[in-house]
């Protein structure tokens, strides 16, 4: 029996071991499924020469690119020239380029993809020596454009050509751009690692964790003396690990984020503090997954207009915003996914002017939202489904200026979790509470034994 019991330690000494390689591992490829290779930073600027920076890539040669390709960079105008085109990616009118309008000064992405359908993604007016930035994604036929921190989302745009990149100058000549390029880079998925890989890391994950629970259930059931130290330390061991296996094991965290403000007034002569701030988040493009948020602040209100918003986590009604009308009546509106074009509305109450309140959201996976004003008890309100929108988050602001929120905002905080159930949720349910069951009724077989 003693040569069995060391070589189980033995075993439990390795498998542990092991578990721990796992992990490490699991931890450095569990952020990205694809790996990312950016070609070099290239830079344009027109009082220099007239000549259009060329970058080598064709993106044929690389098979993985169209599952994440992304072009970022910054850009300066200092003349309007007529259809200047800051860059392009196909010879022809057949890819994708950023073109100003020299009559209205409107930047617009234009697209020409295989299907010959021309798209054009508008992002409004360009000021003239000021410094804008661009971020284009494109990935699963979906192009996610950002200029300067507000983001386009379109879906279906098909495919296009990326096969010769020019900066300062479209597809002839005559669309030289006058102005600077800053910091051109394009990142493209260059490889991707097999489909299996984390699916096999959970089952040698799942498969160790109970050859351990199995392992010390036949070092320590058949030794148990009946004494209240054992039955206390083993029945806290095997409270440990159902807990372990029902909640830390049955999801995985895709993305958790934090946002905080500390001051925002709209009465201050700080212009660090009387503007709405402004928050995208770059994570969160997981649609109809589990999500946690929680939604922390005091504010006061010095003048009401009409739906002013005091924040926002997407725009028009994708996500939550909390609205005050112009009889003071606090609000809040959340996305109803289940009907699209729908919105759920919640009114909690009406407030006063110059009075300081407090106020805590807290939306779990489940379908009821919890609010608490002036730190009273929570009220629970029915939410039909588990799906928002938490990407560009507005404090002091809606989803346009009109929206903005005259008064203050203290200690604004926002935490976010985006979850997903892992395949084996139910084998984990099971085993464990199997475990726990188990050893319950080997601790009674024990009393029995004792005393009858």
């Amino acid at each position: 029996m003693k040569n069995n019991k060391k070589f189980c330690f033995v075993i439990l000494f390795c498998l542990f071991f092991l578990f721990l390689g796992l992990l490490i591992f699991e931890s450095q490829i569990k952020k990205e499924k694809f790996y990312t290779k950016s070609i070099k930073k290239a830079t344009y600027s027109s009082a220099i020469t007239f000549e259009p920076t060329k970058i080598n890539f064709d993106i044929k040669n690389y098979p993985n690119a169209k599952k994440y390709f992304e072009i970022s960079y910054k850009f300066r105008v200092n003349d309007f020239n007529k259809y200047s085109n800051v860059f392009q990616t196909a010879d022809k009118n057949n890819g994708l380029r950023f073109e100003i309008n020299h009559d209205t000064h409107n930047g617009i992405l234009i697209l020409l993809n295989k299907k010959k359908q021309l798209l054009e993604f508008p992002v409004g007016e360009i000021e003239p020596f000021s410094l804008h930035t661009i971020k284009i994604i494109y990935t699963n036929d979906t192009i996610f454009l950002t200029f300067d921190g507000k983001t386009i989302q379109t879906s279906n745009v098909g495919d296009f050509k990326v096969n010769n990149i020019l900066l300062g100058q479209g597809f002839n000549k005559g669309r030289i751009f006058k102005g600077e390029i800053q910091d051109f880079q394009i990142k493209y998925c260059e490889s991707e690692l097999p489909y299996g890989t984390y699916n096999n890391i959970k089952i040698c994950k799942s498969v160790i964790i109970f050859l351990c629970l199995f392992i010390l259930m036949y070092i320590y059931i058949p030794k148990f003396n009946l004494r209240l130290k054992n039955i206390i330390i083993y029945s806290f061991i095997g409270l440990i690990i159902s807990f372990i296996g029902l909640n830390l094991f049955q999801y995985k965290i895709l993305c958790n984020e934090e946002f905080f403000i500390p001051e925002y007034d709209s009465t201050s002569s700080n212009n660090l503090i009387n503007q709405p701030f402004y928050k995208k988040f770059e994570n969160n493009n997981i649609k109809n997954l589990l999500k946690d948020i929680c939604v922390s602040f005091d504010f006061k209100i010095n003048d009401i207009n009409e739906h002013d918003d005091i924040f926002q986590t997407s725009d028009l009604n994708k996500g939550i915003r909390a609205e005050l009308n112009k009889k003071g009546f606090l609000g809040f509106i959340l996305a109803d996914k289940s009907m699209p074009g729908k919105k759920i509305g919640f009114q909690i109450q009406k407030l006063e002017k110059n009075k300081i309140y407090q106020i805590k959201i807290i939306k779990n996976n489940s379908q009821k939202l919890k609010i608490s004003l002036n730190s009273k008890p929570f009220k629970t309100y029915d939410y039909i489904t588990n799906d928002f929108d938490v990407d560009n988050i507005y404090v002091g602001q809606g989803f346009n200026e009109t929206r903005k929120f005259n008064g203050q905002i203290k200690n604004f905080k926002i935490t976010y979790k985006t979850k997903i159930i892992t395949p084996w949720q139910n084998m984990f349910k099971f085993l464990t509470l199997f475990f726990f069951i188990v050893f319950i009724l080997s601790v009674i077989r024990k009393i029995i034994k004792k005393f009858f």
